[in-house]
């Protein structure tokens, strides 16, 4: 025990102790007045909220990796034209995206279990 305290009675310790646990509680939220329901949206949390862009989003994570949308489209694009080039009838278009992601999906898995084996794959 540091030099400090050791003259203080236990009791008037404890109780600091006591007051600044107690004052590092975070404070009670505010009450809540009104019908919430009814209150205005908060002007700048809204113009915040429209003012991000969406860059892309993960549609499947494999593992440790991930395949983007942005990824998924340029890949249905690819299988569209190559398709279309041979006069061939397109299935719709969510049962290409989902065969074409479940092709991305087996072919980041193949080549994940090559890399644990040591196997390289060119490409």
């Amino acid at each position: 025990m540091p030099k400090c305290f050791s003259r203080l009675p236990a009791a008037f310790i404890a109780a600091l102790i006591l007051t600044q646990g107690c004052a590092s509680a975070p404070p009670p939220p505010p009450p809540v007045t009104g019908n919430v329901a009814t209150q205005a949206p908060d002007p700048e949390q809204s113009r915040l909220a429209k003012s991000g862009t969406l860059l892309d989003r993960i549609v499947a994570v494999v593992n440790d990796e991930v395949i983007l949308e942005s990824e998924l489209d340029a890949r249905v694009s690819e299988i569209t034209r190559q398709i279309s080039a041979r006069n061939t009838a397109l299935p719709p278009l969510a049962v290409l995206r989902k065969q074409v992601l479940d092709q991305m999906v087996m072919a980041k898995l193949e080549l994940q279990q090559a890399a644990g084996k040591g196997i390289t794959v060119s490409d």
